[in-house]
């Protein structure tokens, strides 16, 4: 069966459409060119074309990207016109991505950590009667690895409870003249 991640190429100029609205820095509007491919998630890795802070790229469903230059091509008439409309948007979807960088937090619908990057999670547990689950966050420093959140007490986290995650601060020193 065609995964829609089937169409798209390395290279490959794309774009947000009406579905990649709930997509922060990739959402609506923006122009992205994809890094890589993974057909066995149906994951593309995209990167916004004019946002160079975040050149490593984003996983994200195809099916919320339209081909607007394929790699290798030359633009044609009808793709640089939507190319055009697209780059109108472009400012949209920059001040949304903007204005959601007020959080440490990234939501692992949007992105994953590096296996390299020390983490700390938000997860949400169910307490056994308790209808709501409680959001907390894990007191422990995690790293990605081989698809799992692992500790660094080397205790494996169901992926399932873990929302949200953020690069975890340096520790402490006290010789550092900028801490409080």
């Amino acid at each position: 069966m065609a995964k829609d991640s089937d169409k798209f190429h390395c290279g490959d100029i794309v774009v947000g459409n009406e579905s990649a609205a709930g997509y922060a820095v990739t959402g609506k509007g923006v122009k992205c060119e994809v890094l890589a491919i993974d057909s066995a998630a149906d994951m593309i890795k995209v990167t916004p074309m004019k946002e160079p802070r975040w050149s490593g790229g984003f996983w994200v469903f195809p099916f919320a990207f339209d081909i607007v230059n394929p790699a290798g091509s030359s633009t044609s008439t009808s793709a640089t016109k939507k190319s055009k409309q697209y780059d109108a948007g472009f400012e949209e979807g920059v001040k949304y991505g903007l204005m959601l960088q007020d959080s440490p937090w990234v939501s692992v619908k949007d992105e994953l950590p590096d296996s390299s990057i020390k983490c700390l999670l938000t997860i949400s547990s169910k307490i056994p009667g308790m209808s709501d689950s409680i959001l907390e966050v894990y007191p422990h420093i995690v790293n990605r690895m081989d698809g799992y959140w692992v500790t660094n007490l080397g205790i494996h986290i169901d992926g399932e409870c873990v929302l949200a995650w953020m690069k975890a601060p340096e520790p402490y020193n006290p010789e550092n003249k900028q801490n409080k």
